[in-house]
């Protein structure tokens, strides 16, 4: 029987910023094509293991996969060596990431938001990096906003363009972190909308949200953390209606 390579795989992680220890040995593996909610409350140390997994931040220990390579290292007679920047961007480029803020360049058109990755980091012809960034830009709803600037843009639209510029590097894997924090309550929904279509195409996604429904009706596996460490995982339908661990039960009389 063959198995296939997990799209991301964490062993022991650990990391500290100076003396404090935020993640304490986070063990985690993501399937091709799952989608994982890592759900706690703030503080919990769920941002900063986003940012573990595409190398933003360093880890302190233990070991970090990406589709079965390392993002900031590489194994080097039997030890773990930290590549040299470029390679980093390389490997990085293969993860699409999107934030709680939305990241875009400000001097630039939403099209070419869209297109300076691919252009530049990729060496994608620029027309077949423009059409693709035309498909996506009406994928997520904004076909008529290619020429805009970002500040011409409400929250959700330049979310949603931030959206397609990661979907436009191609990606093996996603990142969301709190994709909808910072927007106004009445254009969550349509960033989650976009979200939810993507996750129907089987792309594998890691995603950080205080949306509970969202979690429920999207994830194959929810993940509560709590103080730097992974406290449960399981089904949405059974962690959120029948969690197993007291924390987690406390943190979703909280927030439901």
């Amino acid at each position: 029987m063959m198995h296939s390579t997990p799209i991301v795989e964490a062993r022991g992680v650990e990391k500290y910023f100076g003396h404090v220890k935020v993640l304490h040995g986070i063990d985690l593996k993501v399937e091709p094509g799952e989608v994982v909610c890592i759900i706690g409350r703030s503080g919990s140390g769920k941002s900063t293991f986003l940012r573990c997994v595409n190398n933003l931040e360093e880890i302190s220990a233990g070991e970090l996969l990406v589709n079965g390579e390392y993002v900031g290292y590489e194994r080097h007679r039997g030890h773990l060596r930290q590549l040299k920047e470029r390679d980093v961007v390389i490997r990085r480029s293969r993860i699409g990431m999107v934030f709680q803020h939305f990241n875009l360049f400000s001097n630039m058109s939403v099209l070419e938001n869209l297109t300076v990755g691919p252009i530049s980091g990729k060496r994608e012809p620029k027309g077949e990096a423009t059409e693709r960034a035309y498909d996506l830009l009406k994928r997520v709803g904004l076909g008529d906003r290619a020429n805009a600037f970002p500040s011409e843009l409400s929250g959700g639209q330049q979310q949603r363009v931030a959206i397609a510029r990661a979907l436009a590097m191609r990606p093996e894997l996603m990142l969301f972190d709190e994709p909808t924090s910072s927007l106004d309550p009445e254009l969550v929904g349509e960033v989650l909308s976009v979200i939810k279509d993507i996750a129907l195409d089987a792309t594998s996604m890691l995603v950080v949200t205080h949306e509970m429904g969202f979690a429920r009706e999207v994830a194959d596996r929810v993940c509560f953390m709590s103080n730097g460490r992974i406290i449960e995982s399981g089904p949405p339908d059974q962690l959120l209606q029948d969690p197993q661990e007291t924390e987690t039960r406390a943190f979703l009389r909280a927030v439901l």
